[in-house]
């Protein structure tokens, strides 16, 4: 059975499966964000599902309680899944990383056949805030893709990120210049 929860049950959950505070408070961050651009963009005139930002962003890193790896996503993904937690969550924990990860990447870094790129607006919300959250700070874009380029992320990576930000900026009705 799967259902909407409550941010309460969400921590809950979180501390249930052995989620660290860290991990908790991160998670707060994200979510205290996601919401800022899920109302930049619903004022806008698209529709976003609230509910699912705010707990999606709450619970993305639920598969860290497994490992700390780029794997997370995926595990994380699949113990949402055995805990009923509706569908569009679990999309939201498995397509976190990064702006997603590709077919092609996903297979090279041996992950469970699925898809792992943000496709609704909730799930790109959230990979979005999530990659401007370092720990319980927001840093910016640029930061953020910078820290990319000192851990050698391929470029093909680091341009979805610029992309998705900007999809995100676009949504907003904001613009941003990026530095290169």
């Amino acid at each position: 059975m799967q259902c909407i929860i409550s941010p309460d049950d969400a921590v809950n959950i979180l501390h249930g499966v052995g989620c660290s505070d860290e991990v908790i408070q991160h998670g707060f961050k994200v979510r205290e964000l996601a919401l800022e651009y899920s109302k930049k963009i619903t004022a806008n005139g698209a529709f976003v599902d609230i509910n699912i930002v705010e707990i999606g962003s709450i619970l993305h890193d639920i598969g860290k309680s497994i490992s700390n790896g780029i794997e997370h996503g995926a595990l994380g993904a699949k113990l949402a899944e055995n805990l009923g937690i509706d569908a569009k969550i679990v999309q939201i924990i498995r397509c976190h990383i990064g702006a997603g990860i590709t077919k092609k990447k996903a297979l090279e870094l041996k992950l469970p056949h699925g898809n792992y790129i943000p496709t609704t607006i909730e799930e790109k919300i959230v990979a979005h805030a999530d990659n401007l959250i370092k720990g319980t700070e927001q840093i910016s874009i640029n930061t953020c893709i910078l820290n990319m380029q000192n851990k050698k992320i391929d470029s093909k990576s680091i341009d979805m990120i610029k992309v998705l930000a900007h999809e995100i900026f676009m949504y907003g009705n904001n613009s941003y210049n990026f530095k290169h």
